[in-house]
């Protein structure tokens, strides 16, 4: 894994509508979230037309990650469930299937951490992923230095069945 990637964080733009729509699109990571139906570019240009909205609001910011050299959109990081009072916020992240593995995931989380803190005065952000992954986002979190604090088990239904879902913690 490259750890050089660099990475600009920003708001969604018109111009990435065919992001979201491949990313929202991909079934293959949408045993990570709750999404169970396909998204039309119509219901994702009303999203963007609705952008941003603030997190003390909407209660979820989503922002775009992209390379900082070439500018190019490589993905989304999301930041989730916020609570004032917890000064927390679940963190979400997907990368285009091409742009897996080139350390933009470590560079984004870095840069939503730092985000974080700085302008929501967060003290923790945590994930869920499930318990059997033992690819990819887990093995991103836990090189982000986040730790295991719990196991919610038959948490989430996925392909058939139930399964547990490992809930990861960064206090920042």
């Amino acid at each position: 894994m490259n750890n050089r990637a660099k990475v600009t964080l920003r708001a969604p733009e018109p111009e990435d509508l065919e992001l979201l729509y491949t990313i929202e699109n991909d079934t293959e990571i949408w045993d990570t979230s709750s999404a169970t139906v396909n998204y039309s570019r119509y219901a994702i240009k009303q999203y963007l037309a609705g952008q941003p909205q603030e997190i003390m609001i909407a209660g979820e910011v989503r922002l775009i990650i992209t390379d900082s050299e070439t500018e190019e959109a490589v993905g989304l990081i999301d930041l989730t469930n916020y609570s004032a009072t917890d000064r927390s916020a679940e963190i979400g992240i997907a990368l285009l299937k091409s742009e897996r593995g080139k350390g933009y995931g470590q560079a984004a989380i870095k840069e939503i951490e730092r985000y974080a803190a700085r302008f929501y005065n967060l003290r923790m952000l945590y994930a869920r992923t499930s318990a059997d992954n033992t690819s990819a986002a887990k093995n991103l979190f836990l090189a982000c230095k986040y730790i295991p604090v719990a196991t919610l088990p038959e948490w989430h239904f996925n392909q058939g069945r139930y399964e547990d879902l490992t809930v990861f913690k960064k206090n920042l």
